[in-house]
């Protein structure tokens, strides 16, 4: 058992997720399990937690099977997300219909997405209650969470988190570079000057971090903290709500989650021990253990010895070895999953007695790798989101390609020289995009950087680099983007990178000025031979693709293609000129046949 800030990682990469009921604190994330039987391999069968089954093979293996919150979430092979519901031991439809991507459900609500990327919150009875949560008010919204705490933290196409209700009210504006769910009324953000801060309900601070520190998840109405001393050592400690140090850094360089008032901790030997909120270790719980241990929201610990697990009470006392498991997991606040040599698992209670008559095979997208991850449920419901797909084409598409015809993009074409493409789309430089990007960037800990101009800091996800000084040679250039043959812009807010190729060179030289940089010349006698457009932070998305290709039909272009084919090819009666369109880019080919290949153009100097 790793500790649980090193899980994190491994957690992101699940391709399934999970959830509990109600807005406060939750010790128990499923209704039932997905398991496989000996009655058919190929099929999911859900158990409950007495190890008694409640749907036999009603799902088929390769789907992730999630049962939270009274319903059956399943996503299949093909990515397509379904909601069922449990009569008789059979699943029948909650909906009668497919979607795109979906959250499983929480407090009662869950936030599906179309196939035109519209995301929309909907009830226990497949009612859109907010038809359309991809857009809220002035909001053009990029990613949601879950409902937790009757809110939903979401990003807003400016970047910035904030919180939305289950009427679709904006009740906390976008104004946070991260944040997480709440839970019991509070939720830990970094503002947008990156400064930790938890805030109640309202958005009213109520406890601010100090420089150099990074916070835990809250529990229990503390925080794990993390803070470097002078050495430069990373150590951690134990903080109130009120900013007062329970546990004080200086001895623990890891700790977990405080749960039923324990805390696992590492000492600076590397070895894993129990203490409570005093700072006092545990009964036996010593730091003898290479692996952290794990605590039981009923304050049942579990620890490994010589890859054993044996479990202990809350006083730190051996309640039974377990001798014939490897790894014992908690699921509810009384019962543990726990796995033998050969994958297959038992359902263990608080004495660590079998309940269960037979062994099963988790499945659905849990593991027994995994299934450690799923001891924190309020940490994990923050790994819970949905991306929106859902934009404005016209506007995207006027301020990008501006219009395409059978003859011309944006009002180019053969006859086109380098001179009339610098004019129509004027040269900006290329750097890595700092637009917000749709995706959930929940951080396990989250911290204040320090101001001093000696501080080192860590890089965040999506800073972008400054970028370097130009050199000499390309101060002189008065033609950037111009090479040999092409050249190559960006316009849009989306970032759309153009490429125009030609049938002969469009940049040149052969003076120097004083500091023996070249002078460059411009060829207007070579033509527009291609465009290719790459379609920036709409790249992959295949609703951009669909649009297009029904701008392209309108403009009198053919193709035999389909909407599913990765690459379509267009062609019209009026010319020779052709398209190819992907999900990633378009190329428009121009045929000239009287356009022969120039050959280079050298002007002289001043």
């Amino acid at each position: 058992m790793k500790s649980f800030k090193l899980l994190l990682p491994v957690c992101l990469l699940m391709t399934f997720i999970f959830t509990s009921c109600g807005g406060s604190h939750k010790d128990q994330l499923f209704d039932y399990l997905a398991v496989k039987t000996k009655k058919d391999a190929n099929k999911i069968s859900l158990i409950d937690f007495d190890g008694k089954i409640v749907a036999e093979d009603e799902f088929d293996a390769g789907s992730t099977v999630l049962a939270t919150n009274g319903v059956i979430y399943e996503k299949t092979k093909d990515q397509k997300v379904k909601y069922w519901t449990l009569s008789d031991k059979k699943v029948k439809p909650l909906i009668d219909k497919s979607f795109d991507d979906g959250t499983p459900f929480n407090e009662d609500f869950a936030i599906v997405r179309d196939d035109e990327g519209v995301l929309s919150l909907i009830d226990k009875k497949g009612n859109a209650v907010i038809t359309n949560l991809s857009k809220i008010g002035d909001y053009e919204v990029l990613t949601t969470g879950i409902v937790s705490d009757g809110l939903i933290r979401f990003k807003s196409d400016e970047g910035k988190w904030g919180y939305v209700n289950t009427k679709g009210e904006v009740v906390i504006k976008p104004a946070f570079n991260n944040c997480e769910n709440f839970v019991n009324g509070n939720a830990r953000v970094l503002n947008d000057k990156d400064e930790f801060q938890i805030i109640d309900k309202t958005g009213n601070k109520i406890f601010k971090g100090e420089e150099d520190v990074k916070y835990y998840p809250i529990s229990e109405t503390k925080m794990v903290y993390d803070k470097k001393n002078g050495d430069g050592k990373h150590f951690v400690g134990l903080v109130d709500m009120k900013g007062e140090k329970v546990i004080k850094d200086g001895k623990y360089i890891d700790a977990g989650l405080l749960t039923a008032g324990l805390l696992p901790a590492q000492n600076e030997d590397k070895q894993w021990g129990v203490i409570n909120e005093k700072g006092e270790v545990v009964g036996d719980l010593r730091f003898k253990y290479d692996d952290a241990p794990v605590i039981a929201p009923s304050g049942k610990v579990l620890v490994k010895v010589d890859k054993k697990v044996k479990l202990y009470n809350s006083k730190g006392e051996l309640v039974i070895a377990l001798d014939d498991y490897t790894k014992v997991v908690p699921v509810t606040k009384n019962k543990f999953v726990a796995f033998n040599n050969d994958a297959k698992f038992d359902i263990i209670n608080d004495e660590g007695k079998t309940i269960t008559k037979d062994s099963y095979v988790l499945t659905g997208g849990l593991t027994s790798d995994n299934m450690i991850s799923l001891t924190f449920p309020d940490i994990y419901l923050n790994l819970l989101s949905v991306d929106s797909k859902y934009f404005n084409f016209e506007k995207i598409f006027s301020n990008t390609f501006g219009t395409i015809t059978t003859k011309d993009i944006a009002g180019l074409n053969e006859g086109a020289n380098i001179e009339n493409v610098i004019q129509k789309f004027p040269y900006t430089k290329y750097t890595e995009s700092n637009r917000a990007s749709a995706g959930n960037n929940y951080n396990f800990e989250l911290g204040t950087k320090s101001t001093s101009s000696n501080a080192k800091s860590d890089v965040t996800a999506g800073t972008v680099a400054t970028p370097a000084a130009p050199t000499a040679t390309e101060s002189a250039d008065k033609f950037p983007g111009v090479g040999s043959y092409y050249y190559q812009t960006v316009k849009g807010n989306n970032q759309f990178y153009f490429t125009f190729s030609f049938n002969g060179e469009v940049k040149s030289y052969e003076t120097f000025d004083a500091m023996y940089n070249p002078i460059y010349r411009l060829n207007t006698n070579s033509h527009l031979s291609q465009v290719e457009v790459s379609f920036g932070d709409k790249s992959g998305n295949d609703v951009f693709k669909k649009k297009l290709k029904e701008k392209l039909l309108s403009a009198g272009w053919k193709t035999n293609a389909k909407d599913t084919d990765a690459k379509m090819t267009f062609t019209n009666g009026s010319n020779a000129n052709t398209i190819t369109l992907s999900s990633t880019n378009l190329n428009i080919s121009f045929y000239n046949p009287s356009a022969a290949i120039v050959e280079p153009y050298y002007e002289t100097g001043d």
